[in-house]
């Protein structure tokens, strides 16, 4: 065997290892990485549809805690129980008295009025009565009056409650603390306007021990967006005091024997 044949097969015997290596590698090895980062790709693809949607949910629950705690301000229904409450509550801090309450606006429901006048005026068979002909000359001759607005200036879709309050107070300060009680509210309320009479003089030492109190009208306003009708679910609840359990609401003195009648 001559020299060339042995270095050819020296190069064969090199080769054909090197060439298994290779082919093992390209059918065995590679085919399991390339399997390998594809796993590794998707995991971290759902790792990024995980994180995604869990962001969503964070931002669906963030907003949501947003708007209740933004609706307790300024909500989306008039909540005037909510509201009568709440002025009840800045009464006995100020040591006030609400002697009267009158609601200016209609803001509970305007449309059953006009359901009730319908009613009256159909008579009972289903046959409508004729207007008389007095009522028919006065509403075409007074046109409908526009309604007032109370808080001028408001911007676009927000409306307002407006009630005027006949208040009795014991002195000066608790005017102030009833009227700071009331701008302190966590839904937003303004009073809009005060008249007042201060006590009379006193002309002698009986007349100024005695403890007249300091009558006063006030005007307050709250507000509520009623065109945000999809956030009216997430209205927050109106928290109504527990019943008291009394049997007579009449501050009185009753007998044990009137009270079993």
């Amino acid at each position: 065997m001559d020299n060339r044949t042995r270095n050819l097969l020296t190069a064969v015997g090199l080769l054909l290892p090197i060439l298994g290596l290779v082919l093992f590698y390209m059918f065995s090895v590679l085919p399991q990485k390339q399997e390998v980062e594809r796993l590794e790709a998707q995991v971290s693809q759902n790792e990024d549809v995980i994180r995604v949607l869990e962001e969503k949910e964070n931002n669906k629950q963030a907003e949501s805690y947003d708007t209740n705690a933004l609706q307790r301000m300024v909500p989306v229904k008039p909540l005037v129980d909510q509201f009568i409450l709440d002025l009840n509550q800045a009464e006995l801090v100020s040591r006030s008295k609400i002697q009267q309450l009158d609601f200016v606006d209609e803001v509970l429901n305007p449309d059953q009025y006009a359901e009730e006048s319908t009613s009256e005026e159909t008579s009972e068979d289903g046959q409508e009565n004729p207007p008389d002909e007095e009522t028919e000359e006065t509403n075409e001759e007074a046109p409908e009056a526009p309604p007032t607005e109370t808080v001028p200036g408001l911007p676009e879709g927000i409306q307002s409650v407006n009630v005027s309050m006949a208040m009795a107070s014991d002195n000066y300060p608790s005017l102030r603390t009833f009227l700071k009680s009331i701008e302190g509210l966590p839904r937003m309320a303004m009073v809009s306007g005060l008249s007042f009479t201060g006590k009379p003089e006193a002309v002698s030492l009986d007349e100024g021990e005695e403890t007249n109190e300091l009558l006063y009208t006030a005007d307050v306003s709250t507000f509520y967006i009623p065109s945000l009708t999809d956030l009216a679910e997430q209205t927050p609840s109106i928290d109504y005091p527990e019943p008291a359990g009394k049997e007579n609401p009449l501050y009185e003195t009753v007998t044990d024997e009137e009270v079993k009648e």
